[in-house]
């Protein structure tokens, strides 16, 4: 996998668990050079497969730049996917940050909590 630098060296930390899920949701997002072409082909959809709708509009209203960028999109497909994959590998790394970042709340809550018997709602106000 082509993953940028940031997310492997983030990787690092998870633990397996977490990993596997990294890797699942990742697996399950990430868009194919295969398709993307497959969607090119006909109407040249790829845009839209790739969720760059602005672009795709922009392709529709000008006919693809009268099939000059259809034809150059033939070179480009791998790189804006590979570009996509990567920014969802971030994206998907943050989401996993931020439920770890909750995680640790919660464990935080549970220790503050056992050592002075407060509630959710004082340990709340206590953090704002």
């Amino acid at each position: 996998m082509d993953l940028p630098l940031i997310v492997l060296n983030r990787l690092n930390d998870f633990s397996e668990t977490e990993k596997k899920a990294y890797f699942d949701e990742y697996k399950r997002k990430k868009k194919s050079v295969f398709v993307a072409y497959l969607c090119l082909i006909p109407l040249g959809w790829h845009y839209a497969y790739l969720k760059k709708w602005g672009l795709q509009a922009l392709c529709i209203v000008s006919l693809w730049g009268f099939l000059i960028w259809w034809i150059i999109d033939w070179f480009r497909v791998p790189h804006l996917v590979s570009n996509f994959n990567k920014d969802l590998s971030i994206e998907i790394l943050n989401n996993f940050s931020w439920v770890s970042k909750k995680k640790e709340e919660v464990n935080n809550f549970s220790t503050e909590r056992k050592k002075s018997n407060i509630s959710l709602n004082d340990y709340y106000k206590m953090k704002n």
